[in-house]
């Protein structure tokens, strides 16, 4: 009897503390629950560098920009900016692909080698940009202009093309110098050839040359009225302080 009486003395405290602690349990779950979001199921991620499947830099994964099953990979869509090959889009031109191929394995690593690299480079990313439906200044826009070779800059004569700004003049002096380059730095690169070898592969540059040559004048050239020259064609010009003379019918 004594017992249960001392029992029952401490049975306030007891409660007391039960009661507390459910206050405190339940202040916590609220407040944690409160700071999150709610956890669903997270997928494995499978980081890829580089590319993938020759698509972009750290490309999706099949080269579609959305996970697929459990892989997650970063990067881009789409083919390369500037076109695949070696040189810059040089596969959008066959023959002078071809030729680069050839001269690159008898010269590699001289300062022809990288001038010829860099000129078809241009020819080819020039093809591609006026080719593009896009009309944007594309795969030329990151290539230098170099002393040797250009007249005028390739991402600049890319945009006047697109804008169809381009003098015939301006065009033939730009492909004139090409090809003078061109001819030349092939013809020191192949110095170790057989003859008839040679005459073969400069008949295959000359014919991309050609090629992009005709596409440029299709594309750069604009319309112009019968009678009128373009602004920026060569045109005799008469000084103001000579207008008014007249004729001169003496003798010197």
């Amino acid at each position: 009897m004594l017992q249960n009486i001392e029992w029952q003395k401490y049975l306030p405290i007891l409660y007391a503390i039960i009661f507390v602690g459910c206050i405190g349990l339940l202040a916590w779950f609220f407040t944690y629950k409160g700071n999150t979001m709610p956890v669903g199921i997270v997928p494995s991620v499978t980081k890829t560098e580089g590319f993938t499947n020759g698509i972009g830099a750290e490309g999706f994964t099949n080269g579609i920009g959305a996970a697929q099953g459990n892989n997650v990979a970063e990067g881009f869509y789409g083919g390369a900016a500037n076109g695949a090959g070696e040189p810059s889009c040089l596969r959008t031109l066959s023959d002078a692909a071809a030729v680069y191929d050839v001269v690159a394995s008898k010269a590699a690593g001289s300062q022809d080698l990288a001038e010829f690299k860099l000129l078809l480079s241009k020819w080819a990313c020039l093809k591609k940009d006026l080719m593009s439906p896009s009309g944007i200044v594309d795969a030329t826009r990151q290539l230098p202009y170099s002393t040797l070779h250009d007249r005028i800059p390739v991402p600049d004569l890319a945009g006047q093309c697109n804008a169809k700004s381009v003098p015939l003049r301006d065009l033939d002096i730009t492909f004139d110098t090409w090809k003078r380059r061109a001819t030349y730095l092939f013809r020191r690169l192949a110095a170790g050839l057989n003859s008839n070898d040679v005459a073969s592969l400069e008949e295959r540059l000359m014919k991309s040359w050609a090629d992009v040559y005709d596409v440029a004048k299709s594309q750069c050239i604009g319309s112009v009225p019968a009678g009128k020259m373009n602004p920026r064609d060569a045109a005799p010009m008469t000084p103001t302080e000579l207008v008014d003379l007249g004729t001169y019918t003496g003798y010197y």
